[in-house]
Order: structure tokens, then C-alpha cells, then sequence
């Protein structure tokens, strides 16, 4: 009787968390860093890498240049227990007239996720994350979290996961009315991943992340990537970040939007 009840349960649960997905993805339409991108899925190897690229070049009578790099790797540790590691940089300069240099973009992060399965459809997962941006006026940002994933739907075309932890975030501001912040959050998330082909697949995450000491402290962010594979080894993708953040620090505005291209290398 009571395996009956949990079945059902289970049912309901996934029924309500793919309408609320569907809804979500209805408000962003008409209206972070985000690791659910960063997942591979593992075939027979035991280890993987993954480098990316991302340059621009204007120039007129200034010149604006624009770089990152991306590295990390996965790893199969054994039965049932993955874990990937990624290393982020960007920078980007405005060379004045007068030769001197206007930095507008300077931020990077690292990431390890460690991640256990315990069944097809579950699994539970430790991560730990640092990192800075000058454009949001974070000079530090350190975080370690624990969560459970569960995976909704998994068709040949689509896959959806949900995930519900918790993390403690330290982070470190440049601006007078507040330099430190220390709390614990919850982090949610809804994946989906679609394979429109063979060679074409488009990624979208959503992310509620809610602070426990203050409810009107809460950010929402959106990740969309659209990955076309070139070959074995290369792939081309563009991706749009969007991030609300409903108490902003210093004056920057509640809304942010990062959108990028770049060419990705696996071996």
C-alpha cells in the first residue's frame, strides 16, 4: 500500500513540476553562472576535456577587444559517481584615443561538482565554486552547497531535470553601503535539453535561488545556449544570459544580460 502511495506521489510531483517548467518558460518569453550547461553526458570514457574560445576585435578610432577562455574536464571516478571541473576567464578593454586603456569586462570563476546516482532518474550532488566580476562589483564570491536531481522526463528528443539544494555563499562587494555578505540559500533549477538533430542542441536552465534570513532577497536566472557541432571534435554555440536580482548591490540595476559566441574543442 504504502509503495502504491509514493508511485502516485511521484507521478503527481513530476505532473506539477513540468507545468510549472512550461509555465516559467512562458513569463521569460514575454518579458550567472549557470553549471547545468556544463554537464556532459558520459559514454564509455572515463575522461574528458573541453576548451573554448571567444575573441573579438573592433577597431575604428578606438579599440574594443573582447577574450575568454573555458577549460574543464570530466571525469568518471566509478560506479555511479561523476565529477567535472571548470575554469572560467573573461576580459575585455576599450583602447582610447589617448592611449589608455578602459577595462569593461574582468571576471572568472571556478567550479567542481561532484555527483552521485542512486537510480536512473536520481541523484545527489556536492559543489563548491569561486569566483569574481568587476561588472557587478564583486570583488569575491565563495560558495559550497549540497542538492538532489531528478530527472522528469527523458525522451529521445528532450530531457528535463529538476534540482533543490541549499549553499552558503560569501561574497565580497566594492561598494560603500555594503562590502561583505554571508548567508545561506537555496538553489532551484529546472534543465531542459533538447536535441533538435544530430549535430544541433539547445540548453535551457532556470534558476530561483532565494535567501533563508530575507524572503525579498532572491534572484532568478536564465540561460539559453545553442550548441552546433561542426564535427567529432569542434562545435559552435551562442548563448544568452539574463539575471534578476531583486536587491542589486551599489547602483546597478536589478536586470543583466550577457549574450556570447565562441567555438568549443573536445578531446
Amino acid at each position: 500500500m504504502s509503495l502504491l502511495i509514493e508511485i502516485n506521489f511521484s507521478k503527481m510531483f513530476q505532473r506539477f513540476i513540468t507545468k510549472l517548467f512550461l509555465a516559467l518558460q512562458f513569463t521569460f518569453a514575454s518579458a550567472q553562472v549557470n553549471t547545468e550547461s556544463m554537464r556532459n553526458s558520459f559514454s564509455d570514457d572515463s575522461l574528458k576535456h573541453a576548451l573554448r574560445l571567444d575573441l573579438s576585435l573592433e577597431k575604428s578610432s578606438e579599440e574594443v577587444f573582447d577574450a575568454s577562455v573555458n577549460y574543464r574536464f570530466d571525469i568518471n571516478i566509478g560506479e555511479n559517481l561523476t565529477s567535472f571541473l571548470v575554469i572560467s576567464y573573461e576580459n575585455g578593454y576599450e583602447q582610447l584615443p589617448e592611449n589608455e586603456k578602459n577595462i569593461i569586462k574582468n571576471k572568472g570563476f571556478g567550479h567542481f561538482r561532484l555527483t552521485k546516482n542512486f537510480s536512473n532518474n536520481f541523484y545527489i550532488e556536492g559543489f563548491v565554486q569561486a569566483g569574481f566580476n568587476d561588472f557587478l562589483l564583486m570583488e569575491r564570491r565563495s560558495l559550497y552547497g549540497l542538492g538532489v536531481r531528478n530527472k522528469l522526463i527523458d525522451k529521445k528528443r528532450a530531457i528535463l531535470f529538476s534540482g533543490v539544494g541549499f549553499m552558503s555563499e560569501s561574497e565580497t562587494y566594492n561598494t560603500k553601503l555594503e562590502d561583505n555578505k554571508n548567508l545561506l540559500r537555496s538553489t532551484n533549477y529546472l534543465n531542459a535539453n533538447f536535441s533538435i538533430s544530430e549535430s544541433i542542441q539547445l540548453i535551457n536552465t532556470l534558476y530561483f535561488q532565494l535567501s533563508t534570513v530575507e524572503e525579498k532577497d532572491y534572484r532568478l536566472l536564465f540561460e539559453s545556449i545553442f550548441e552546433y557541432k561542426l564535427n567529432n571534435n569542434l562545435e559552435f554555440s551562442f548563448e544568452l544570459n539574463y539575471r534578476f536580482d531583486n536587491q542589486p548591490h551599489g547602483d546597478l540595476g536589478k536586470n543583466y544580460y550577457d549574450v556570447k559566441n565562441g567555438i568549443t574543442y573536445r578531446f
